[in-house]
């Protein structure tokens, strides 16, 4: 920590003691206006504050500093008095000169910065007011970690740089890898088989998790090993399915997935809003395989469709939940009725000869007659 003295930061990334730092906006363009062609501001944003251009580099937004405050008991017209008395200074005001301020304006609202110390825990609510924070905190109480980070034992902080044969500048007060991962939520998916079922390896993030049919029933066992109770919600395409409340006590939050859409899906694992570490992860949906690859000859194999439903494919019809090919479905249909129709002929020719033969018509003349 440089407590404030950003001339020595500056120094020091000049140097090469340290890597980058922290300054406060328009303090470079002061202090080292011969120095900026050698730094390199990261994360340049043009800003603009009051429907003006900012005149400074600046990596964040613009928030107001340096305010003017008066306590509740102060009257108003005392008030009124002094923001007239600050508002007629110009910067060509000793005032001004001195301060090395160009002029006061009407201030802007303090919502950011105020967020932003109350997440640090820098201010603290206490409902009806606000209160900072005790100021003989030290170093290690004032440390702030992300969302999915968490600070470890303060002996592990104090003795870090230590561990890590890494020297601090003298006079400084330096911190190394004050935040670690919070045990992370982990994803573990899960596939089952007959009557049990078998959980696979921790998802990754933006890596191809598991591989799953058409309508596979499976289960995302969402584990939280973090030092406190979180919300979690699971997103596949934008799309909620699950959110719970999952803490210490309650390790586990699990979500049933069914997916009908062929392709790679991505599933996201928000925490408290906040997407955790290893989200978003992906999941592979390959065609459901509806028979098993054998069937007899002239029967099709089912398919399976674009929702995961096993039909029939084109030219085969579903006779009794099998799927018969218009080929074996002509051949069982024509050929026999061709050979009922041949025999029916062979049995109507057969039938006229015999009623031929039972009715002979006879002429005279082949009559013949021996005398008496």
């Amino acid at each position: 920590f440089y407590q404030n003295d950003y001339s020595r930061c500056v120094m020091d990334v000049l140097s090469g003691a340290i890597d980058l730092a922290f300054t406060q906006s328009g303090f470079l363009e002061a202090s080292f206006p011969d120095k900026l062609p050698l730094l390199r501001i990261i994360r340049h944003i043009n800003a603009s504050f009051q429907g003006e251009d900012y005149p400074f580099e600046t990596s964040t937004d613009i928030i107001p500093t340096f305010g003017i405050m008066a306590s509740p008991n102060v009257p108003w017209h005392l008030r009124q008095r002094v923001a007239s008395a600050l508002f007629g200074i110009n910067s060509t005001h000793p005032a001004a000169i001195a301060a090395q301020i160009s002029q006061f304006t009407v201030p802007s609202s303090y919502s950011v910065p105020r967020e932003t110390a109350l997440r640090l825990n820098i201010l603290q609510d206490l409902g009806s007011s606000y209160t900072c924070a005790n100021q003989f905190l030290s170093s290690y109480d004032l440390l702030h970690c992300p969302d999915g980070y968490m600070k470890p034992s303060r002996s592990d902080v104090e003795n870090g740089c230590a561990a890590n044969h890494t020297s601090c500048p003298d006079e400084l007060e330096c911190f190394c890898r004050p935040c670690i991962v919070d045990d992370d939520l982990t994803v573990f998916p899960q596939r089952f088989f007959g009557n049990g079922g078998v959980i696979g390896s921790p998802c990754q993030k933006m890596k191809e998790c598991i591989a799953i049919e058409q309508n596979e029933p499976i289960q995302l066992h969402i584990r939280n090993l973090r030092s406190r109770s979180v919300s979690v919600a699971a997103h596949i395409n934008n799309q909620l399915v699950k959110n719970c409340t999952n803490s210490n006590s309650s390790l586990e939050c699990t979500v049933d997935i069914s997916i009908s859409v062929k392709g790679l899906i991505l599933i996201e694992v928000l925490a408290d809003g906040v997407q955790a570490p290893t989200s978003p992860i992906l999941i592979r949906v390959v065609e459901k395989a509806c028979s098993n690859g054998t069937e007899a000859v002239g029967f099709a194999l089912l398919m399976a469709d674009e929702l995961g439903r096993c039909v029939c494919p084109a030219l085969a019809f579903d006779i009794s939940g099998r799927c018969v090919s218009a080929s074996l479905l002509l051949t069982v249909t024509v050929v026999p009725g061709f050979l009922v129709l041949l025999v029916s002929l062979l049995v109507y020719g057969r039938y006229r000869i015999e009623q031929q033969d039972t009715a002979w018509k006879i002429q005279s003349t082949e009559l013949n007659f021996d005398d008496p």
